[in-house]
């Protein structure tokens, strides 16, 4: 069976029963076969009848060819700009790749680097609204973490302990933070119902405070939420800084005790910088009196992030080029100078949208590097997935 967009595969060991495979919300510009979620169900051929729910195979299938010895190939959708999550190691090798490509932004590494949760999808191939995605790097697969379709689900946090996800969400007309337990049990929790539009930005590693920015990056000011013991809100949001681009904060991570720096991205004088700036949980204002603001990043830098070993502030320069900054030479403020790490390959192109996305994370050991990497829209040649003994899928 060949050309699929809809057909029928029969069963190797029943011939009173199939398969019936179809694409799934499928989309097309008009000069290009349809591309869809290839879909799988079985088919009692006697009964004429379907069979249990229909199971995914694969995204983006554009066109597949089932054999009569159990194999599935399929070719991916060619043409469609988007992203690939890519991890690099620290020389700018890439050593993985995550899923499909998307539309991605908001991306994270579960404090002990087992997982990835990702924002996917602006009104593109995954859906009207944005949802959250977790990557298990271990088994090597992905699975939908929001549930609810008709509102949005973006910029997630991971506890420190791993166990749950704090991220925003527009259900019911209002930007309002919810938090889920990150194995995907239960159900969303309200976590914080905020006066103005904030998103989660950052969670310290003794878990007492979580940074957020305005949702409006004109506003330019960042808050912390207090937290109890338990991890829930102890108070309203504190306002920390008051010109901060809104994006970029992130707390140092102190392994005992609170953190004692905070790293953001401002805009001064029509530039972006990286600063940071002492943070001190006994003061009204989350810092002391006399606190000042040290530029970290040189000739430009933005979206800010620690080495979790406390050793390193990473950023990005104006040319997408990882810069890193030794913190261990000075106690007073982390001003060491910035050194070159590696460009991420393919990082220089452009999105759909025009621009390169500078969400990215650093692993927890401070070796892996995780970008969604632009591809290219005008590719000719569509890959091509197999899959052996592909109705196994299939435990209806």
């Amino acid at each position: 069976m060949d050309g699929l967009v809809a057909g029928f595969a029969p069963s190797n060991d029943d011939p009173r029963s199939g398969y019936l495979l179809f694409l799934e919300n499928v989309s097309t510009d008009g000069a290009r076969a349809p591309v869809g979620t290839l879909m799988a169900q079985r088919f009692d051929i006697s009964r004429m009848k379907t069979v249990g729910a229909p199971v995914p195979i694969g995204e983006r299938a554009q066109l597949a060819s089932v054999s009569r010895n159990g194999l599935l190939a399929y070719s991916k959708g060619i043409g469609e700009p988007g992203d690939q999550l890519t991890i690099f190691d620290r020389k700018g090798n890439t050593i993985q790749t995550l899923g499909e490509p998307d539309d991605y932004s908001r991306v994270s590494f579960s404090p002990d680097g087992s997982r990835v949760i990702a924002t996917r999808g602006v009104g593109g191939r995954s859906g009207d609204a944005r949802q959250l995605w977790m990557f298990d790097l271990v088994r090597g697969f992905p699975s939908r973490f929001s549930t609810d379709p008709a509102s949005s689900a973006s910029f997630p946090v991971w506890s420190p302990d791993c166990n749950r996800i704090v991220f925003v969400s527009d259900r019911g007309g209002k930007r309002n933070l919810y938090q889920r337990l990150s194995n995907g049990g239960g159900e969303d929790e309200l976590f914080v119902t905020p006066d103005e539009a904030i998103l989660p930005l950052s969670w310290s590693r003794n878990g007492r405070f979580i940074g957020v920015g305005a949702t409006n990056a004109a506003l330019q000011t960042h808050w912390a939420i207090p937290l109890d013991d338990k991890g829930k809100p102890a108070g309203k949001p504190v306002l920390f800084v008051r010109r901060g681009l809104g994006v970029g904060i992130e707390f140092s991570p102190e392994v005992n005790g609170p953190p004692r720096w905070v790293a953001y991205q401002a805009t001064r004088d029509g530039r972006t910088e990286v600063y940071v700036r002492e943070f001190d949980p006994n003061s009204p204002t989350l810092t002391p009196a006399d606190a000042g603001e040290w530029q970290v990043s040189k000739g430009g830098g933005s979206a800010p992030h620690w080495n979790p070993n406390g050793k390193e502030l990473f950023y990005l320069a104006p040319d997408r080029r990882l810069m890193a900054v030794d913190v261990t030479g000075n106690k007073k403020a982390p001003t060491g100078d910035p050194q070159f790490v590696f460009k991420p390959m393919g990082i220089e192109r452009t999105s759909r949208a025009g621009v390169v996305t500078l969400s990215w994370d650093v692993s927890y050991d401070g070796k892996r590097f995780l970008f969604p990497i632009p591809i290219s829209a005008g590719q000719t040649t569509p890959p091509l997935n197999v899959i052996v003994n592909w109705s196994s899928l299939i435990t209806q």
